[in-house]
């Protein structure tokens, strides 16, 4: 495995266990991490990252060893978190915990509008942070009233209810926790390292500390068979506005939406060093990067790397069985959009037997999906001619016969128009445009105000009982309007769409606290 790749994919590491014997692992949980999940999709949680550490020392597989959970912190609480390893030990610490014997030493960062002498238990700490910071006395109250009392609610007030959502202005961590050892009886105490420090919703400066805790997010992805490309960092999503971090095998590519300076770069390119990546390439995205002149590419998007090895001109990732060739140092593009991933893998598991169309198919990723999967006939349409050429390497890399792929080099909006003229209609249809275009007849697609207009011609070429995955990367596009947009579609082309259904978003591509994800997905059935 490429030493970036284990730095993601590395389990739980020593430093976050605060104690552990035979009965009791107690673990210092990070911000954004969950105690346990229910979904295989998304970040590791603490409970299958222990057990998975536990297991590797063992000797073991992860499903023969236990791990008990007894309380659940939520996802954004941080600090001690007690787990069992034998079952008897978990029913003797959920009783305890059930008659409320435990008690938590709490740190909080809340905003300037709470003040400590009106939450009750609570004082202000010396520090540096421009908004307060609170500790209380041990108390035997859950981190979840904690919350509700920090935010100004009364956790019992009429209309409250279990889960209510807490600001996310306010922090917690847990500093200490206070109960029972299972077994002994005697009392067990056990504190994080650093009682009082910055809590984790302070802003992130160094880009290692970043990557260290972004790795978390990433964890699952990083152990799924066959997977060699991934999403590190995605900017404000992962508290690194304006900037974002693929990985593509042993290279690191760092994308900066805003001019950096020297500094930015070297920080960033030292970090992903020091985490195993063999070589680092820079690219600064500007608004439009279709009309920059060869100059101009070469000094937002440089050929070579800015730190470590080249990459070899085109080299393969892999995904999941499927294979694509990636060029590091060829503009801003990269050939391959990770942000699909999940997609490519529902459009291979329903293509079998079906034809299929797939519109801006760029290098063909959708298609070879598709093909693997068993489709029986596609067409891929993108008006770029040197795209085109390298979704005809990707069709015969991954053993596809091109004649029964068929690759058309035309713009979109002119073949859709053809296509609708004649009988063929298609199973399933990937349709996923640029946000925005000019089309060879010189006029404008916009996807926010034309996306509907071309789904009515999507519409019109689907077969009956067929699927349309439709998508878009325009932030301004919400997806409710997104929704409404398909319904004026299908009124259009009087379609009869039976289900309309968003597909999860990418693991790997967070969105900022309280925004959507930029990746708008929808499977439309007919």
């Amino acid at each position: 495995m490429d030493p970036a790749f284990a730095s993601v994919r590395s389990d739980w590491p020593a430093s976050r266990v605060l104690y552990e014997d035979d009965d009791v692992i107690v673990v210092d949980k990070p911000a954004g991490m969950p105690t346990q999940a229910p979904e295989v999709r998304g970040a590791g949680d603490v409970h299958r990252r222990v057990r998975a550490m536990l297991a590797a020392r063992a000797g073991l597989r992860d499903e023969d060893t236990y791990v008990g959970v007894i309380h659940r912190l939520e996802r954004d609480v941080s600090g001690a978190l007690v787990l069992s390893k034998r079952r008897e030990a978990n029913a003797a610490l959920a009783e305890q915990l059930e008659r409320g014997e435990w008690s938590w030493t709490y740190i909080a960062m809340t905003p300037r509008s709470v003040e400590p002498s009106r939450t009750r238990g609570w004082r202000a700490l010396p520090g540096a942070h421009e908004d307060r910071r609170l500790v209380r006395s041990p108390t035997s109250q859950r981190p979840a009233a904690v919350r509700a009392e920090l935010s100004g609610r009364d956790a019992d007030r009429p209309g409250a209810r279990r889960g209510d959502a807490v600001p996310d202005e306010i922090a917690l961590r847990i500093a200490s926790v206070s109960l029972r050892h299972p077994r002994t009886g005697d009392r067990l105490d056990v504190s994080t390292a650093t009682a009082v420090r910055q809590t984790d919703r302070d802003a992130l400066v160094a880009p290692a500390e970043i990557l260290r805790r972004s790795a978390d997010r990433r964890w699952v992805l990083s152990r799924e068979d066959d997977v060699t490309a991934l999403r590190w960092i995605n900017a404000a999503g992962d508290g690194a506005t304006g900037v974002t971090v693929d990985l593509y095998g042993p290279w690191a590519l760092v994308q900066y939406y805003s001019p950096p300076t020297a500094d930015d770069i070297a920080a960033w390119c030292d970090a992903l060093q020091a985490f195993g990546a063999r070589g680092v390439y820079t690219k600064v995205r500007a608004k439009d990067a279709r009309i920059l002149s060869p100059d101009a590419t070469e000094s937002l998007a440089p050929s070579h790397a800015s730190a470590g090895d080249d990459a070899p001109t085109e080299f393969e990732i892999s995904e999941h069985g499927l294979r694509f060739g990636v060029r590091l140092g060829d503009g801003m593009s990269t050939g391959i959009f990770l942000d699909q991933r999940r997609n490519r893998v529902d459009v291979r598991a329903v293509a079998g037997g079906r034809s299929v169309l797939n519109l801006f198919s760029y290098t063909a990723a959708f298609t070879v999906a598709a093909g693997l999967g068993g489709a029986r006939h596609s067409f891929s349409v993108d008006a770029s001619a040197h795209a085109s050429e390298r979704a005809r390497d990707n069709v015969r890399r991954n053993g596809l016969d091109d004649g029964v792929h068929e690759l058309v080099t035309a713009d979109v909006f002119v073949w859709l128009k053809g296509a609708r003229a004649r009988p063929d209609r298609f199973d399933l249809v990937v349709v996923d445009p640029p946000s925005f275009s000019t089309t060879r007849d010189g006029s404008r697609f916009r996807a926010i105000d034309d996306y509907a207009e071309l789904l009515t011609d999507v519409f019109a070429v689907t077969a009956p009982g067929g699927r349309v995955l439709a998508c878009s990367n325009h932030r301004g596009l919400a997806p409710r309007r997104f929704h409404a947009m398909i319904r004026e579609a299908a009124t259009r082309a009087r379609a009869p769409v039976r289900t309309i259904r968003d597909a999860p978003d990418p693991e790997d591509f967070p969105a900022p606290p309280g925004e959507p994800c930029h990746l708008k997905s929808v499977w439309i059935e007919m």
